[in-house]
């Protein structure tokens, strides 16, 4: 499974990122370049697929990825995949579809509280409803249980409650395979059975502990685009949704978080240069941040119509995301408007 997932980053990179980047898309290293490469190149679903992957493992597999024929190096420190490695990648693909409904860009730091949020409602929910209030949480979260009370229907909408919490979940799980489906049940608490850990699951269903991780974030993604997308068919889990992670909410870095709260709040560039102390490096690597995670901030105010047009023409052409090919090719146009603008690009 690793090495499939490290031929899939290469392959996705394409040469134009070093082992660096694959190793930090991989293993979910939080930095204004790592979310910026997972959009703007499309791989969102490998972001932390690999979260214990270091340096000399990574080094060894490619090792390995090259031996079979499936890479090929660039230079020292770059590779891109040949056509035996896509044909490869092709096949055991096909053995794992849930993985491009992952979008660990958006939804890996809510996944964890979603899936506690749900499962002490569940478990809370089946527990009142025979009349049995004392019994162990399965989650001692504060704030989860806090969110877990606000939720709770009253006593006379319980059932009522239960009953459309029922369809839902089986509409969801109707949409998924058979192994990610029974997974998921497995994993869940109810009023006579404790959830398993993944540990568990993998024994069980015979998998590996990477895939049944990956089968269950994939789960738990798809969940919850559903039903914050979609509240009038899941009103039930659009609530825990929501009332979870908030439906606003953007993958961005804590820093860049502080620095958009300033920008909401009417400071300019300079303003927020001065208030923070931070580079102005750092400044536009927030303002990229933005320009890729968050769909209404608009990038007219650093990049003129004129040179967003001349940066979108010389991608189209050159077909590289390379930013020195680009500059390159755009002479007086910065790095940060190139960066501006291949981000807007790629969130769309």
């Amino acid at each position: 499974m690793q090495q499939f997932l490290i031929l899939f980053a290469i392959g996705k990179l394409n040469g134009e990122r070093s082992l660096s980047g694959v190793l930090h898309l991989l293993n979910g290293k939080k930095t204004s370049q790592t979310l910026t490469d997972g959009t703007l190149f499309h791989a969102s679903f490998l972001f932390s697929a690999l979260p214990a992957l270091d340096r000399a493992t990574l080094e060894t597999e490619v090792k390995q990825l090259q031996a079979n024929g499936w890479v090929r190096s660039l230079s020292a420190e770059t590779y891109c995949m040949t056509s035996l490695g896509t044909q490869a990648l092709q096949t055991w693909q096909k053995k794992h579809p849930y993985l491009l409904t992952i979008n660990s860009l958006k939804y890996r730091k809510a996944e964890t509280l979603f899936f506690n949020v749900v499962s002490l409602y569940v478990q809370s929910l089946a527990h009142v409803l025979h009349n049995d209030t004392r019994f162990l949480p399965i989650c001692n979260d504060f704030h989860v249980q806090r969110i877990v009370k606000r939720c709770m229907p009253k006593r006379s909408e319980r059932q009522a409650s239960a009953d459309q919490h029922y369809q839902e979940w089986l509409t969801l799980l109707n949409q998924l395979d058979e192994k990610s489906a029974t997974l998921f049940v497995l994993r869940m608490s109810h009023r006579t059975r404790t959830g398993l850990t993944i540990e568990q699951l993998a024994d069980q269903i015979a998998l590996s502990k990477e895939e049944v991780s990956l089968r269950f974030r994939a789960v738990l993604h798809h969940f919850l685009q559903e039903a914050l997308q979609q509240p009038t068919l899941y009103p039930m889990l659009h609530t825990l949704a929501a009332a979870s992670i908030g439906v606003e909410s953007v993958p961005l870095t804590q820093s860049a978080t502080k620095t958009y709260e300033l920008l909401q709040q009417g400071m300019t560039p300079q303003e927020i240069l001065r208030r923070r102390n931070i580079k102005r490096s750092t400044l536009e690597d927030h303002l990229v941040e933005a320009a890729i995670h968050v769909p209404t901030f608009s990038i007219d105010a650093f990049v003129s119509k004129d040179e967003q047009q001349a940066i979108q023409t010389a991608f189209t052409t050159l077909k590289t995301k390379k930013l020195k090919t680009l500059k390159e090719a755009l002479q007086d146009v910065s790095y940060f408007k190139i960066r501006l603008v291949l981000g807007k690009k790629g969130s769309e």
